[in-house]
């Protein structure tokens, strides 16, 4: 059995994160892999199409496509050999508002998905919504955690933290509840903290996400939130080990490598009580959703518990996936 993957070429952080992880996780197992080029929504996809019709896969190889919508998917889909993925989001989840004006979307992300094997992904909640969704998807969808490096973060364990520095890292758009962040930062600048969003992008591509974003951002500036632009994985979980905090107000999200990431460093969460954030830690380590004071009480009053990561360790997830990719022959 050969591994033929197909990785992120995005430069976002988490997506740097997995592609590492993967790769490293089955190197260390011994198992054959080979990293074509990678291809993503962020890149011209003309070379690793090229370099994926060029390869010659055999009936036990498995190809493994890090971004489950990927056009790849349509040129190795009558190829030999299993195909599997793991599926980070789905534009489509019943909470997303995208899903009252993309059908376009719908249509085209199940003609993708139909052609694998398996489905990985990152928690029940996001299997449930991917299920209401996609129903005819249940036999090929699999939880597995999602892979965590502690290889990959150790450069920026050691990092010392500011007490006073809280961050957003969500996606600042509609869907993530940017007024939420707003008026939380508000609240916090006033009790003199420092409140950062760290973003891989810059604030020019910020201010597309939303119709609203331009306004919203000098807000958010006006108010003494700052907004950081960390144009490299390295740049930005250096900032993110700083932070005392990781705030996140969204209701739509799953849960990701850089949630995960921010546990591990140390950084206290200050998460809703909704979706996959209740897969890691307890209800009571989590705030009731849209309610201010309780972000604020956690803030002011915080309570250190360590949370188990365990279940997403990169050896562990890579055994998951083996064992779905074995239970096919």
């Amino acid at each position: 059995m050969k591994i033929y993957y197909v990785g992120f070429s995005s430069s976002l952080s988490m997506y740097q994160h997995f592609n590492f992880s993967v790769i490293n996780t089955f190197q260390r197992l011994k198992i054959p892999i080979e990293c074509l080029p990678p291809c993503d929504w962020s890149n011209n996809m003309n070379q690793s199409l090229e370099a994926v019709e060029r390869a010659a896969s055999e009936a036990d190889d498995i190809w493994f496509i890090s971004y489950a919508q990927n056009p790849v998917i349509d040129v190795i889909k009558d190829k030999p050999g299993k195909k599997v993925t793991h599926l980070h989001s789905s534009s489509l989840f019943p909470y997303e508002p995208s899903s009252k004006y993309q059908p376009k979307c719908k249509i085209l992300e199940i003609e993708r998905l139909k052609f694998y094997d398996l489905i990985f992904v990152t928690s029940e909640w996001v299997k449930e919504n991917l299920l209401t969704t996609y129903p005819s998807l249940a036999d090929k969808v699999k939880v597995t955690g999602i892979p965590l490096s502690k290889s990959f973060l150790s450069p920026y364990i050691k990092i010392k933290k500011q007490p006073n520095l809280v961050v957003f890292i969500d996606k600042f758009d509609d869907e993530h509840n940017q007024m939420i962040e707003i008026e939380l930062g508000r609240r916090l600048v006033e009790k003199g903290y420092e409140v950062v969003h760290l973003s891989e992008y810059s604030i020019e591509q910020l201010s597309t996400f939303s119709k609203y974003n331009k306004g919203l951002i000098n807000i958010a500036q006006h108010l003494g939130m700052t907004f950081m632009e960390c144009p490299s994985p390295k740049i930005f979980y250096e900032n993110l080990a700083k932070a005392a905090f990781l705030c996140s107000a969204t209701l739509t999200y799953t849960i990701n490598l850089n949630h995960l990431s921010s546990l591990y460093l140390g950084v206290l969460p200050i998460w809703p009580n909704r979706g996959s954030f209740k897969e890691i830690l307890t209800e009571e380590d989590l705030y009731p959703p849209y309610n201010l004071e309780k972000m604020m009480d956690k803030i002011l009053h915080p309570v250190r518990r360590e949370a188990d990561l365990s279940y997403h360790s990169a050896k562990r997830v890579i055994s998951r996936y083996l064992e779905q990719i074995q239970s096919l022959s």
